[in-house]
């Protein structure tokens, strides 16, 4: 097999690999650029009561960690969502890419109560715009060794399908010019911005 023969399986494999993810991210790019109102949609609040086990003596991120893992959840416990009530328990938010937990915790009878709220499908598909490591989750952390991977093939993709479409000569013309075009438009865009974004 000949060097270009197997960079082009790897290139139209690659692309086969990588296209699910590629049609995720073009969708959720225009979800984020768009703020289109029907991808917002939640459930209704389920609220339900679980112990836990934590004292109530450690910094706020430390004991909402501590509190979401002996709680069985995972996700993320944004900082600026941390709240004390005024007999000095902790509220808090654990958010993941399908749901969101509001967390109320009495720690004098070591108890808290949960409000879970789904997401809709197309937040689960924004908040995989940018996944990477997820806490508690190793199975939706490897989303981010998926997304790495397909950036590399992304950038080879690029370089091979130039060195690919130097070999046909009847079609390197019209290559040539859609990628001044293509490289052109992106130029004068940053440029725009830059100076008048």
């Amino acid at each position: 097999m000949s060097l270009r023969t197997l960079i082009l399986k790897i290139h139209m494999f690659g692309g086969v690999l990588c296209a699910p993810y590629l049609v995720i991210f073009g969708i959720s790019s225009l979800n984020y650029n768009h703020k289109l109102e029907f991808t917002n949609e939640w459930t209704e609040a389920i609220t339900v009561e679980q112990n836990f086990t934590a004292a109530n003596g450690e910094d706020d991120k430390t004991l909402a960690s501590a509190v979401r893992d002996s709680l069985g959840l995972w996700g993320w416990v944004p900082w600026w969502e941390y709240k004390r009530d005024e007999k000095n328990n902790l509220r808090f938010i654990v958010t993941r890419p399908s749901k969101a937990y509001t967390v109320h915790t009495d720690f004098d009878r070591q108890e808290a109560k949960i409000e879970v709220r789904a997401k809709g499908y197309w937040s689960v598909i924004r908040d995989l715009h940018a996944l990477m490591a997820t806490p508690g989750s190793a199975l939706v952390s490897a989303w981010g060794i998926y997304t790495d991977l397909c950036a590399a093939f992304v950038i080879f993709s690029i370089i091979s399908g130039v060195y690919l479409w130097t070999a046909r000569k009847s079609e390197r013309k019209l290559g040539l010019i859609l990628v001044s075009a293509g490289s052109g438009t992106s130029l004068l865009l940053m440029v725009y911005m830059y100076f008048w974004g």
